[in-house]
C-alpha cells in the first residue's frame, strides 16, 4: 500500500469520525444468536436472511427462533418481498429465489439493494446501476454508478459514489450527506446505518434538523449488518460470529434443546404432510349447529346441539357440501376450459389459449396476463397451468414462474396444496415442498387428472375411462369421461363422453346424471367451493350453479404486476394434450454418442444392458461357456469400467438377466435360481420352485419380480419370500417401473401392461410385436420392434402407440436402457457399440 493511499484512508476515517457526535447511543444489551455467519441482510421489514460460514443461504424463522436453510452455495445474500431473496456466488452471477429453486439473472453483479414492496436495484462490477422492471421483466438504467448500493421501504435508490460520497436520489436530483467509508451500508425511511472500514457501526438520523452521526456501542469488528423496523439491529462480525439488540423470549433457549434433542432422536424429525396450505383455508363460522352432507348425494343432516368448540374449529366451511339443488346460470361469457381455487377464484382459458380471470363485480371475465393450454388454481387465488409447448409455470401472487425443464400434459391442485402432474405419457408426478421437485407416483395412462383433498388423484385414461389411483394401484371404473373435476368438498365431477354432467357416489361407487344440467351440452367442468360446479358448453359458453363471494380489490394489481410473457419459458419442452383427449403424436430425433467399453458385444449369446435403482449402468455378455463378463458406467470418466464381481469370478454360473435395487444388492436369475449378491461377495440363493428361471426386473420400491416358466412371482423389499403375481401363464420378458408399473413381452411376442387386474395388450386394442421392453426408473417405456427390425421404440400413452425413435439402429441381439430421466441407451451388434442419448 503506497503512502498516499494509507493517507487518505486516514483523511477519510478522520472526516468520518470527526462530523459525527460525540454523544453515543444510549447502551444497549446484545445478545448471540447461535450459527456463524458470512454475510446477513433484511428487506426492513421483520425478515432476516444470511449467508452461513458453509456458504449455505437462510432465512431465520421467527416463530420458532431458528435457521431455516435453502439450497445451493453462494457468497452474499438480499433480502426482498416475501421469503424470496437474492444471491450472488464467486463469479458474481445473481440469483433469486422463485419459491422453488434459484433463477439466474444477471452477471458480473457487485452488490444489490431491494426492499419488503419487491423494488430491486443491482450494481454491476463496472459501477453502472440497475433497477428492476418488473411489468416489463427487464433491468433499467439508472444513469447512476456506485460502489455501494440501498434502498429504503420506499424504493428510493440510496448510493456511495466513487468519491465516497452518500447520496439519495431525489427525482432527477442527488442530495449528499457527506464523504464516508463504508463496507455496508442499510437505509431505513428515517435512518442510515453504515459499518465503516474499522468494522465500527454509525447511524444517521434523518428526520432531525441537525444530522449528525452516532456510534453504535457494543459493536466492533463489524463486516455486515440487518436493520429491521425499531431500530433492532443484527450484525456479523469477522469471525462470523451473529449479534442482535433484539429481545427473544425463552422460547430461542426451548427451540435449542428440542433442535438438540430432535438431532438424537432420528423419530423426532418425521414430519406431516408438507404441502398443507394452512392460511389458504377459511376461517370457520361458528354456531350452534353444523351442516354436513354426503360428498355424493347431495343430502344434509343437522348435528343438533354445540359440538365441543374445538371440534368445530376444524370445520372448513369451504368443505361441507351445499345441500340446494344446483341450478345454472348463463354467465353470458365465454372460455374453453375453467379452473376454480379453493377461495372461489375462477380462472378460464380462451380458445386461442389467453387466460382471464372472473369478477363477480363487473360479471364478465377480465383479461390476465399470459397464455396457456391447461391451468390449475390453488386455494390462495393463484393460477398454474402448462403452456403448448408442455412448461410448467405457477404464479406466485406477482408473476408467473417456470419449473425449468420441467413438462407435463395436464396439472390438478388438490385444496390441501398438493399438486399433481401428467405427463405427456401418462404418467403421474407429485411436488415435493420439502426438495421443490416432482416424484413420480403410482398411476399410469392417465390423461386428465383431479386431485380429492384426500391426497387421492382421479384421472381420465386415454381410453377415455374414469381411474382412481391411491396408494399401490388404480382403480378403473366402467365410465367413460372427457373432463373431470375435485371440489374442497371431495365431490368428484365428470363429463361424460356423451356431454353429460355427472356426480361421484362413493355410496355404490357410480357416477350419476345430474339433471339440472341436462339441458347444456357439457364439454368440461370445473368445481369450487361447497361442491357448486361451472360447466362450458360445445359453444364455449360459460354456466354457473354459485358465484364465490371473495375480495376482488387486489385483482387488478395482480394483473399489473404479472408479465404477458410469462407463460413463454425457456428449455426442455413437450406435447400437450387437448381438453378432448385427442391424439397427439410425439416424437424426437434424438442424437447419441458412442461410450467407451470392451464387453465384445458381438461375441456374445445373452447381451444385457440395465440401469439400477441405485442409478448405476451395467453393461453384460452371458457367453454359451460361463461366467460372464460385467462393465460399470463411470460417469466421471465416461467410459465402462470392467467390474468382477461373484458371477464373473465363479465359472459356474452365468447370470441371464439381473436387476439392483436402490441399496445397491445385485440380483440375477442362472437358469434354475435366483442370487442376491450384497457387497460383491455376501450370496443369497432363492430357488423355491422347480422350473427355468428366466427373467428378472426391480420396481422403484425394491419389490423384485421374476419370471419362472413363463409364470410371474414377486417379493417385497422387507419380505425374503416369493409369491405368485398373476394367473398369467404366457410371459417371456418383464420390465418393472418406478411406481409400480409393469410391463411384459409374452410368448407371442406382444406387449402387454399389468393395468391391475390383468395384462392388457398396449396399445390398447391393438398388437405391437417387440424383442425387448425397457422401464426407466422415471417410467419412460422403450421396446425394440420386431416389425421394423429392431427399432426402438417410445411408449406415448397420450396417443395410445409406439413412437418410432430416429437416428438410431439395433440388431439381432441388441438391447436398451433407460436412465432416471429418460435418457436411452444402445447396445448394438450392429457396430458393436454402446451408445447414449446426448443432451
Amino acid at each position: 500500500m503506497t503512502k498516499n493511499t494509507i493517507q487518505r484512508l486516514l483523511l477519510i476515517c478522520f472526516l468520518f469520525v470527526t462530523s459525527v457526535s460525540s454523544n453515543a447511543d444510549n447502551e444497549q444489551v446484545w445478545q448471540h444468536v447461535e450459527g456463524s455467519l458470512r454475510d446477513i441482510s433484511s428487506n426492513g421489514s421483520e425478515q432476516i436472511f444470511a449467508i452461513s460460514d458453509g456458504f449455505q443461504p437462510m432465512r431465520w424463522d421467527n416463530e420458532q427462533q431458528r435457521w431455516r436453510y435453502y439450497s445451493g452455495t453462494f457468497k452474499q445474500i438480499f433480502a426482498a418481498e416475501q421469503d424470496w431473496p437474492w444471491v450472488l456466488d464467486e463469479q458474481g452471477q445473481l440469483y433469486r429465489f422463485n419459491g422453488l429453486w434459484w433463477e439466474i439473472k444477471q452477471q458480473q453483479i457487485a452488490d444489490v439493494a431491494a426492499n419488503a414492496k419487491g423494488d430491486v436495484y443491482i450494481l454491476k462490477k463496472d459501477g453502472e446501476v440497475l433497477a428492476w422492471y418488473p411489468l416489463r421483466n427487464e433491468w433499467q438504467n439508472t444513469k447512476s454508478t456506485a460502489t455501494k448500493i440501498a434502498t429504503d421501504q420506499q424504493g428510493t435508490l440510496w448510493i456511495i459514489d466513487k468519491q465516497s460520497i452518500l447520496k439519495k436520489r431525489d427525482g432527477k436530483t442527488w442530495l449528499e450527506f457527506g464523504e464516508i467509508d463504508a463496507i455496508d451500508l442499510s437505509v431505513d425511511n428515517d435512518e442510515v446505518t453504515v459499518v465503516n472500514r474499522l468494522g465500527e457501526v454509525w447511524r444517521l438520523n434523518l428526520s432531525t434538523q441537525k444530522r449528525k452521526w452516532k456510534k453504535i456501542q457494543g459493536l466492533s469488528s463489524v463486516r455486515s449488518i440487518a436493520v429491521l423496523q425499531n431500530n433492532l439491529i443484527w450484525a456479523v462480525n469477522r469471525e462470523g460470529q451473529t449479534l442482535t439488540n433484539q429481545k427473544f423470549t425463552n422460547a430461542l433457549k426451548r427451540q435449542k434443546a428440542k433442535t438438540l434433542k430432535a438431532q438424537q432422536i432420528k423419530a423426532a424429525e418425521v414430519k406431516g404432510k408438507k404441502n398443507t396450505a394452512p392460511n389458504s383455508i377459511v376461517k370457520p363460522i361458528i354456531a350452534p349447529e353444523v351442516k354436513l352432507a354426503t360428498n355424493n348425494k347431495k343430502k344434509t343432516e343437522l348435528v343438533k346441539g354445540r359440538a365441543h368448540p374445538n371440534a368445530i374449529k376444524q370445520v372448513d366451511p369451504n368443505t361441507i357440501s351445499t345441500s340446494q339443488r344446483l341450478v345454472f346460470i348463463d354467465t353470458r361469457a365465454v372460455a374453453s376450459l375453467l379452473a376454480i381455487g379453493g377461495d372461489g377464484s375462477v380462472f378460464g382459458v380462451a380458445s386461442g389459449g389467453s387466460v382471464q380471470r372472473w369478477s363477480n363485480g363487473q360479471h364478465k371475465f377480465n383479461n390476465f396476463p399470459g397464455a396457456l393450454a391447461r391451468i390449475a388454481v390453488d386455494s390462495n387465488g393463484n393460477p398454474w397451468g402448462i403452456s403448448s409447448l408442455g412448461r410448467v409455470f405457477k404464479h406466485n401472487g406477482r408473476d408467473w414462474q417456470q419449473f425449468i425443464n420441467v413438462t407435463a400434459s395436464d396439472i390438478a391442485i388438490g385444496y390441501d396444496g398438493t399438486v399433481i402432474l401428467a405427463d405427456s405419457i401418462g404418467r403421474l408426478f407429485k411436488l415435493q415442498t420439502d426438495s421443490n421437485s416432482f416424484k413420480q407416483i403410482t398411476g399410469s395412462n392417465n390423461t386428465l387428472i383431479a386431485v380429492a383433498p384426500n391426497d387421492i388423484v382421479w384421472s381420465i385414461r386415454n381410453d377415455k375411462l374414469v381411474q382412481r389411483c391411491e396408494s399401490f394401484s388404480c382403480d378403473v371404473f366402467s365410465q367413460r369421461a372427457q373432463s373431470i373435476a375435485i371440489g374442497p368438498d371431495s365431490s368428484v365431477y365428470i363429463v361424460s363422453d356423451i356431454n353429460k354432467l355427472m356426480l361421484f357416489s362413493e355410496a355404490d361407487s357410480q357416477f350419476t346424471n345430474v339433471d339440472a344440467a341436462n339441458a347444456i351440452e357439457v364439454e368440461q367442468v370445473a368445481v369450487g367451493p361447497n361442491g357448486y360446479p361451472w360447466l362450458v358448453d360445445n359453444e364455449d359458453r360459460v354456466f354457473a350453479s354459485q358465484f364465490f363471494d371473495r375480495d376482488e380489490t387486489n385483482d387488478i394489481n395482480v394483473a399489473l404486476t404479472t408479465s404477458e410473457t410469462g407463460t413463454k419459458g425457456q428449455g426442455t419442452s413437450a406435447e400437450v394434450i387437448s381438453n378432448e383427449v385427442s391424439q397427439i403424436t410425439f416424437s424426437k430425433n434424438f442424437k447419441f454418442r458412442n461410450v467407451i467399453n470392451t464387453v465384445n458385444i458381438g461375441g456374445g449369446d445373452f447381451n444385457i444392458l440395465e440401469v439400477g435403482n441405485d442409478g448405476s449402468i451395467w453393461a453384460s455378455i452371458a457367453p454359451a461357456s460361463p461366467p460372464s463378463t460385467f462393465e460399470k458406467f463411470s460417469a466421471s470418466r465416461n467410459r465402462f469400467i470392467p467390474e468382477v464381481n461373484w458371477f464373473s469370478s465363479n465359472n459356474l454360473e452365468a447370470a441371464l438377466a439381473f436387476a439392483i435395487a436402490s441399496n445397491g444388492d445385485f440380483w440375477a436369475v442362472t437358469g434354475a435360481d435366483i442370487y442376491r449378491v450384497r457387497n460383491k461377495t455376501q450370496v443369497k440363493k432363492f430357488t423355491f420352485i422347480s422350473g427355468s428361471y428366466e427373467d428378472i426386473t426391480i420396481g422403484g420400491d425394491d419389490t423384485v419380480y421374476v419370471m419362472i416358466s413363463n409364470k410371474i412371482y414377486y417379493k417385497l423389499a422387507n419380505q425374503n419370500t416369493f409369491k405368485l403375481f398373476s394367473s398369467d401363464t404366457d410371459i417371456a420378458a418383464i420390465a418393472a417401473g418406478e411406481a409400480g408399473e409393469l410391463w411384459a413381452i409374452n410368448s407371442s411376442n406382444q406387449v402387454l401392461q399389468w393395468d391391475g387386474k390383468q395384462f392388457a395388450n398396449r396399445p390398447v386394442g391393438k398388437t405391437q410385436s417387440a424383442a425387448t421392453v425397457k422401464v426407466g426408473y422415471g417410467g419412460t417405456v422403450y421396446i425394440t420392434d420386431l416389425n421394423v427390425p429392431f427399432a426402438p421404440l417410445k411408449w406415448n400413452a397420450t396417443n395410445n402407440s409406439f413412437d418410432q425413435v430416429n437416428n438410431s439402429l439395433l440388431s439381432n441381439g441388441g438391447e436398451v436402457a433407460v436412465e432416471d430421466d429418460g435418457r436411452l441407451w444402445l447396445m448394438t451388434e450392429t457396430d458393436n457399440t454402446i451408445k447414449r442419448v446426448v443432451d
